[in-house]
């Protein structure tokens, strides 16, 4: 027997951690590549254009930076997103 039982679908923000937004809207690779150029703050993206922030495991707080270490494990992914204007994995959210 399970030790739980699922009541509904999870929340997806929920499923994959902490959402960091990116705060630039100039999209260079050094810019993207910088843990302090993300904050945390609830998701509001949509669309395919640019990086628009990541899901890390780590919550620090909503207006805190990510933790530079777990950002750092997905930065390359975050540069290859913004080239090919799709996410390069599922922590991955774009926009317009």
């Amino acid at each position: 027997m399970s030790a739980f039982t699922q009541t509904g679908k999870e929340n997806e923000s929920h499923k994959l951690g902490a959402f960091y937004k990116y705060k630039l809207t100039t999209y260079t690779e050094s810019q993207i590549k910088l843990a302090s150029n993300y904050e945390r703050a609830e998701e509001s993206c949509s669309g395919i254009q640019n990086v628009c922030g990541v899901y890390l495991d780590t919550d620090n707080g909503i207006s805190s930076q990510p933790d530079v270490s777990e950002f750092n494990d997905i930065k390359n992914d975050l540069w290859l997103s913004q080239q090919a204007h799709s996410p390069a994995s599922s922590e991955i959210a774009m926009r317009n």
